[in-house]
């Protein structure tokens, strides 16, 4: 897989955005990390687990919904359509919309980290926070848009819904697909 090639390659880990910025810290195989004992991993996976479901996953529910609601009184099709077909327009817009900005924002990741890393810290630390604000926005979007046209097109039938999420999860588990596009809530809790 693409990122898996990518581990070993140090040159990306410089890009303040690079998804590897966290995992690789150093060129050098030579860890100076001083080894725990289990009973200090144990502690602070304790406290990284309960701190991850305590107060990060509520706070990534919360923003979600936040911007769900925002989404559906801001995006909202002219009064004459049919109330019907107003939900199907407001769906595929943030559908569309989510989907290009996402796309627009994965090409421009990577130029975009280059041009912060020549900028002060605080730039840095404004534009990275800008950029998953976007980022997470056009998630959202795309989530919502979806929800609308698969809850109208395709129904809520339990059998139907099933058979989409089975034949979702098959196809991005044959692709080895480790990120998609809901992503965003997993990568702001982790």
């Amino acid at each position: 897989h693409f990122y898996k090639r990518k581990m070993t390659d140090h040159s990306w880990a410089v890009f303040p955005l690079s998804p590897l910025t966290s995992q690789v810290t150093s060129p050098s195989p030579i860890s100076l990390k001083k080894t725990e004992s289990w009973p200090c991993k144990l502690f602070w996976s304790s406290a990284d687990f309960t701190w991850s479901f305590v107060v990060l996953a509520p706070l990534v529910v919360i923003y979600s919904r936040g911007t769900w609601d925002l989404l559906e009184d801001l995006v909202v099709p002219p009064p004459y359509f049919h109330p019907a077909m107003q939900r199907q327009l407001s769906g595929l817009i943030c559908y569309v919309a989510g989907l290009v900005v996402r796309i627009i924002l994965d090409m421009a990741k990577f130029p975009f980290g280059k041009f912060l890393r020549a900028r002060p810290d605080s730039c840095q630390v404004f534009g990275n926070w800008i950029f998953n604000a976007l980022y997470a926005l056009a998630g959202v979007s795309f989530w919502r848009g979806v929800w609308f046209l698969l809850r109208i097109d395709v129904g809520i039938e339990t059998y139907k819904l099933l058979f989409v999420l089975l034949g979702s999860l098959f196809v991005l588990v044959l692709n080895k697909v480790p990120k998609s596009l809901i992503s965003s809530p997993l990568a702001i809790s982790i």
